[in-house]
C-alpha cells in the first residue's frame, strides 16, 4: 500500500492519500493545492476520509474533497461534534506561526479560508474497525492533544498518529480540548505498546519506523 503525502503551507500538516483501482483513502484532508490537484486528476470513483483529530490544519480540505467525488467521512464522536461548528474550525494556529515568517503572506493565506462546517457520516467513541478493499483498518481513540484525537492502524503495519505523536516533538495539550491527564492515561499507554516494526505516519513531519522513536520509552520526560 503506497501513501502520498501533501503538506499544508506554513502549518506543515500532512494529508495522506492512497488510491487503489479508482478508490481513495484519504487521511486528514487539508487544502494543499498540490494534493487537491492530484485528486482532481486521478479519476477517483469514491473515497473514505479519516480524521486523526478536529483541528483546522487536518480538516480544511474535507468539503473540497467531498465536492470532487462521493466520500464517507469517519471520525471520533468528539471530533465530529467539533467540526460541525464553524467557530471551532477557525485557522487560529496560522496566527501563532514563527515570527521569522512573512507575516503579511501568512495573513493573506489566513484570509483565504472562510468559516466552514463538516458533517461526519460515521462516528465512534472508543474503537472502530472496517475493511477497505482487502485492507484492515482500525481506529483507536487516543485523547490528549484534543478530545477527538485518534490513531489509525492499517494492515497491522502502518499507524497514523496525527498530533498524538510527532517524532522528536513533545505532545501539545494546551489547545482547547487538550488534556495532559488523558494523554498520560490513554494515549501514552497506547503509544508505548506499539510494536517497533510498525511504520509511523505523523500529522506533521516525515514518516519513520517506530523503532526510531526510542524517546517515547521515556515519554514523560518529554511531555510539554
Amino acid at each position: 500500500m503506497e501513501f502520498k503525502k501533501y503538506v499544508l503551507p506554513y502549518i506543515n500538516s500532512n494529508m495522506y492519500v492512497a488510491i487503489e483501482d479508482g478508490h481513495a483513502l484519504i487521511i486528514d484532508p487539508n487544502s494543499s493545492v498540490d494534493g487537491i490537484e492530484y485528486l482532481v486528476n486521478s479519476e477517483i470513483e469514491d473515497g473514505i476520509l479519516l480524521l486523526t483529530h478536529e483541528h483546522f490544519d487536518h480538516t480544511s480540505g474535507v468539503n473540497r474533497v467531498k465536492e470532487l467525488f462521493p466520500c464517507k467521512l469517519i471520525c471520533q464522536t468528539k471530533c465530529a461534534e467539533s467540526i460541525a461548528n464553524k467557530i471551532k474550525n477557525r485557522p487560529l494556529s496560522l496566527l501563532l506561526i514563527n515570527k521569522n515568517e512573512d507575516t503579511k503572506e501568512i495573513r493573506r493565506f489566513f484570509d483565504q479560508f472562510e468559516l466552514y462546517e463538516c458533517m461526519a457520516d460515521v462516528t465512534f467513541d472508543n474503537c472502530y474497525e472496517f475493511t477497505w478493499y482487502s485492507h484492515k483498518i482500525r481506529l483507536i481513540s487516543t485523547p490528549g492533544h484534543s478530545k477527538g484525537s485518534i490513531c489509525i492502524e492499517i494492515d497491522d503495519i502502518y499507524v497514523f498518529t496525527g498530533d498524538t505523536l510527532i517524532p522528536d516533538i513533545p505532545v501539545i495539550t494546551r489547545y482547547p480540548g487538550g488534556s495532559m491527564d488523558e494523554y498520560k492515561n490513554i494515549a501514552l499507554p497506547y503509544l508505548l505498546q506499539l510494536e517497533k516494526s510498525k511504520y509511523v505516519y505523523p500529522g506533521h513531519g516525515d514518516p519513520c519506523c517506530r523503532d526510531r522513536l526510542e524517546y517515547i520509552e521515556d515519554a514523560f520526560r518529554h511531555i510539554n
